[in-house]
This record gives structure tokens, C-alpha cells and sequence, in this order.
């Protein structure tokens, strides 16, 4: 049964939108990088309805070991990391739809 991995992120309000955009541009890169990825999409707000979220992740994964396989993955961890340097918040939900 498939996972999917939905990520709120908040960057800091000092943070440049050029910045933003190499955060996207690295998510997007572990739709090839990472294995067990079915799906993923990545995008920043539109709405003003996130509480001051501004990018979202949805991964779909091939299952729950695919998913312990990318929260180790090198590719992830390396993204992961810069995010985390630029976020003030940043939420995280797993689950397999229903």
C-alpha cells in the first residue's frame, strides 16, 4: 500500500524568495534521486490560508519501508538539512490513504 509524506514548511521571513525557489528546485530533484518515489509534487502557497506556511511537499512512496528508506537517503538528508536551516516551523504527516 502506497504512503504519502506531506510537509508544511515555514521559512523565516528573512529568507529571499531566490532562496525558496533552490529549496523547490531540490525537492523536485529527489523525484530522481531517491528510490520508491511514485509521486512527487512540490509548490509554495497561493491562498494565505497556511497559518504562514509557505511550501508544501506531497510524496507519494511505494510503501512504509520506502518511506524509512528516504528519511535516511543521502539526497534527502542534504535537502532536509538546508530547509531546516531556513525554516522557523515545519510540520510533517504520514499516512496510508484510506
Amino acid at each position: 500500500m502506497t504512503v504519502e509524506h506531506l510537509v508544511w514548511f515555514k521559512l523565516r521571513e528573512e529568507i529571499a524568495a531566490e532562496r525558496h525557489n533552490e529549496h523547490i528546485a531540490g525537492l523536485k530533484s529527489l523525484r530522481e534521486t531517491v528510490p520508491g518515489i511514485v509521486r512527487l509534487e512540490v509548490g509554495l502557497d497561493f491562498s494565505g490560508r497556511s497559518a504562514g506556511f509557505q511550501l508544501g511537499l506531497l510524496v507519494t512512496l511505494a510503501d512504509r519501508a520506502a518511506l524509512d528508506a528516504y528519511q535516511v537517503h543521502p539526497a534527502h538528508v542534504t535537502v532536509a538539512q538546508a530547509l531546516r536551516a531556513d525554516c522557523s516551523e515545519i510540520r510533517a504527516l504520514d499516512f496510508e490513504p484510506a
